[in-house]
This record gives structure tokens, C-alpha cells and sequence, in this order.
């Protein structure tokens, strides 16, 4: 216990690199961890990002650690050369100093020739990004729509998704039972439009719902025909539907009303 207790007498500046050093490691592992969890579904610039960030964090270490071992290596020199009385350059006792302090500079010129080629490499790569970021630009065109909103006036319109996974044996029926809950729907007050998309070579129905307020909507779905649909639900799908809704505003919806058969 003294024996540490000394030390930290004596941590002087190197109380704060010590701190640092703790600091990082909790800082390194998250890192590390975190990446481990989400670099297998990240984007292509995500990924890109990531390689970067982790590529300059072992530079940065490269470069503090040669400073350091150089910093301890000329204290070493000294103090040897005054216990010795005379330079150290001019020792021949012993080459195994010499030999470290060249094994050092290789490491440090090899540490710097992979840091060059690294930053070959990343600028191409950030070359190649730049320019793939160009393309799609010039392909991607967005309609920005300014407007000014009273808030008294700003009405808004439900949309509802709801995703059906039925079974492979059932799907006549539950087309049936969709084309009647369609039709229904369609006649209710408040529903300004329906539509439905069928994926084909799959069991996947996807309807869409739009309501004129959530008031409208849930009076509908304690109807009948909405009664109807659910048990039809429970009886042909393999599992739950999948149910969302999101209110836009009133006015970016088109007024015109199909009158399609939709199945």
C-alpha cells in the first residue's frame, strides 16, 4: 500500500495522462464494442467511416508512442553516460542499446511508410466517395415544397397501413373477405381513399386507408364490417397483421377519387 501511495506523491503531470490513459481505454473498448454490434448492417459510407476513424485512431497512437519512447530513451542515454563518466556514443562495451535505438527508427520508418500508403489509400477512397456523391447529386432531384401554415386551418388527414401475412391455403378466401371489407370501407364517412398492393409469389397483402380524422376511423372499426374482417383475420392469416398509422396534412393530398376495383 505505501508502494502506491508513494507513486501517487509523485504522479506530478503524469497524474492527468494517467487519467487520460483510463479515460481512453473505457473510451477504446465502447468503441470497439459498439462497432462489433453494427458495422455487419451498416451502410456503404457508414462502413467507409468507421474503417477511417479506426485507421487515424492508430496513427494517433503510433505517432504519441514513438514521441514517448524517444522522450525515454534519451533519459536513458544520459544516465548511463553519467554513471559510465563518459558519452554513451562512445561506449563499446555493450551494443545492445544501439541495436534497440535502430530496431526504434525502423519501426518508427516503417510506421510512417504504412502511414503514408494508409493515406494513399484513404484519400483514393475518399476520392471515390466524392465522386460517387456527385453522381448521385445530379440524379437525385427534390421537390421542396415551402409552406405557410395557419395553424387553424391546418387539417390533416390519417393514413393507416396494415400488412397481412395469409396462409398459402387460404388466400381465395381471404381475398374474398378483403374484396368485401374494401367494399364497405369504401362507403364509410371519412374514407377518402383505399388502396391495396399484392406481392406477387408471396402470401403479403399490404392495404392502405386513408381517413379524414381518427375520429371517423375508430367509429368505423367498431362497425360490422370491420367486426367481420378481424374474425376473418384470426381465422386466415399465420401471424398478427402489422398496424400503422401517420397523419399527413390535408392539402398534399390529391383530390381526385378512384373509383378502381381494387382486387
Amino acid at each position: 500500500m505505501m508502494f502506491i501511495d508513494y507513486f501517487q506523491e509523485h504522479l506530478g503531470p503524469f497524474s492527468s495522462i494517467f487519467s487520460g490513459l483510463e479515460n481512453m481505454n473505457s473510451a477504446v473498448h465502447n468503441a470497439l464494442l459498439e462497432t462489433s454490434k453494427n458495422y455487419p448492417d451498416s451502410s456503404f459510407f457508414g462502413k467507409f467511416t468507421r474503417r477511417f476513424l479506426m485507421q487515424e485512431v492508430t496513427n494517433q497512437l503510433g505517432s504519441l508512442q514513438y514521441h514517448v519512447d524517444t522522450a525515454l530513451e534519451k533519459i536513458e542515454e544520459d544516465e548511463q553516460s553519467k554513471r559510465n563518466g563518459n558519452p554513451y556514443v562512445e561506449q563499446k562495451s555493450s551494443g545492445t542499446k544501439t541495436k534497440i535505438t535502430k530496431k526504434k527508427i525502423q519501426n518508427y520508418q516503417q510506421q510512417m511508410s504504412n502511414e503514408g500508403n494508409s493515406v494513399c489509400r484513404l484519400s483514393s477512397q475518399v476520392d471515390r466517395l466524392a465522386e460517387l456523391v456527385n453522381k448521385l447529386e445530379s440524379k437525385v432531384k427534390f421537390n421542396v415544397v415551402e409552406e405557410e401554415i395557419d395553424p387553424k386551418n391546418d387539417k390533416t388527414v390519417l393514413i393507416v397501413r396494415r400488412k397481412f401475412v395469409v396462409n398459402t391455403e387460404s388466400q381465395e378466401e381471404y381475398k374474398k373477405s378483403l374484396r368485401t371489407y374494401i367494399n364497405a370501407t369504401g362507403l364509410a364517412q371519412g374514407c377518402v381513399e383505399l388502396s391495396i398492393r399484392v406481392f406477387s409469389h408471396s402470401d403479403v397483402f399490404v392495404l392502405y386507408e386513408i381517413w379524414s380524422s381518427k375520429g371517423d376511423l375508430n367509429r368505423y372499426y367498431t362497425s360490422q364490417e370491420s367486426r367481420s374482417f378481424l374474425r376473418s383475420n384470426v381465422d386466415h392469416l399465420q401471424q398478427p397483421e402489422e398496424y400503422s398509422q401517420m397523419p399527413i396534412p390535408a392539402v398534399w393530398l390529391g383530390q381526385n377519387e378512384s373509383n378502381e376495383e381494387l382486387l
